[in-house]
């Protein structure tokens, strides 16, 4: 056997084993990238159902014989697709609407605002902007309700949970039904740091 022939085996058995381990690798990240996305739809989906359900509990002043009631997406455009799915609904007698923000600035038409901010600066510019403003702010980062924001959306034990700072809806001037409060995780301004 020449040494070129050897030298092609020893490759070959070599090259095989990873070549083999490489496409076993990727065949199982192709695999796998759709569930994390179907876990990420199933995620949107269920927000998408909470936040239409807060709002048959919720009271808002001042929309005695409005016809519409408006839910604002700030950033997360998976979720305002999600939420699309309820625009024309109805709650408490009201059409919903669904609109999707590119920024805070028309926040104030909204009677609800999911809004997506991780940046702590953000975050307290928006909540302070809205504080008194009958808006119900929901979200999913951490420490929102922390920050003053209304309800928090968050996942424990693989089940999706929420929380209701009570007194950031009542500066909103929002009144939330016991039947809500009881399924919530009440919680004051200063008892959110760990969600």
């Amino acid at each position: 056997m020449s040494c070129q022939t050897q030298s092609n085996n020893v490759l070959t058995g070599y090259l095989l084993p990873v070549v083999q381990i490489s496409i076993t690798a990727a065949l199982l990240v192709l695999c796998l990238v759709p569930q994390v996305n179907a876990n990420e739809a199933l995620e949107d989906r269920l927000k998408a159902a909470f936040i239409y359900n807060f709002t048959r509990f919720i009271e808002w002043p001042g929309t005695a014989g409005k016809e519409t009631l408006t839910i604002c997406v700030l950033g997360k455009e998976v979720l305002a697709r999600e939420l699309g799915t309820i625009d024309g609904k109805r709650a408490q007698g009201k059409r919903i609407v669904v609109k999707h923000l590119d920024s805070d600035r028309k926040s104030g038409q909204c009677h609800v605002l999911f809004a997506r901010v991780d940046r702590k600066r953000q975050r307290l510019a928006l909540l302070n902007k809205l504080e008194t403003q009958p808006i119900l702010t929901v979200s999913d980062s951490r420490g929102f309700a922390e920050a003053g924001g209304i309800v928090q959306l968050f996942i424990t034990n693989n089940r999706m949970r929420f929380a209701i700072n009570k007194e950031a809806a009542e500066r909103a001037g929002l009144t939330i039904s016991s039947k809500l409060l009881s399924l919530a995780r009440i919680v004051g301004v200063d008892e959110m740091a760990g969600l």
